[in-house]
């Protein structure tokens, strides 16, 4: 069981049922909305109300319900190995940006949900993270197509694109890299 808002709680069951239910006097145990993740017990939920999703632990996977439709988001669907057991426990950052599980075998994991959106343009040139710590530029006029790759030495907080160059920064320091050389 795990509280969605103030008026709701989300209750898995081990016919691998999730359900929303009314908590509000005039509405008690109504169920208002339901999604069925498999066929074995659901073992853990978490709801992350930022980013509008349950986390739901059952048959060694992870899976996303989308808090607005309610159905599975199949593309964020996460496989837990064998050999990690059970799943135990599974909580959201705040921001929904990281999941975390720990599981009976003992172990946690982290998995990264959403990918911080930094990018910056010059001209036709657009310069996106392409994860964490690799940055992509893609020539939009070319149908996308990336025109340089490079692996970064710092997690960025911003970047910013130039002619030659790009500059990715964290707090107060700035790395610059030549992404392409030019005739002069």
């Amino acid at each position: 069981m795990e509280w969605c808002g103030e008026n709701k709680i989300i209750v898995g069951f081990s016919s691998g049922y999730v359900n929303m239910v009314s908590t509000r006097a005039n509405e008690l145990g109504q169920e208002i909305s339901a999604c069925q993740v498999g066929t074995t017990p659901v073992e853990c939920i978490n709801v992350n109300l930022e980013v509008g999703k349950i986390a739901v632990a059952s048959q060694g996977s992870i899976r996303f319900i989308s808090l607005t439709d309610w159905k599975e988001v199949v593309a964020d669907r996460i496989e837990i190995t064998k050999s990690g057991g059970k799943v135990t426990k599974i909580d959201w950052t705040p921001d929904g940006s990281i999941l975390t599980v720990t599981t009976s075998n003992g172990y946690f994991l982290g998995f990264l949900t959403t990918i911080p959106q930094l990018f910056s343009a010059f001209e036709t040139n657009v310069a996106l993270l392409s994860s964490l710590t690799e940055l992509s530029v893609v020539d939009a006029s070319q149908n996308n197509m990336v025109v340089a790759k490079m692996e970064l030495e710092i997690e960025p907080g911003f970047v910013h694109l130039g002619t030659c160059h790009f500059a990715v920064g964290m707090n107060s320091s700035i790395w610059y890299y030549r992404w392409r050389d030019l005739p002069f």
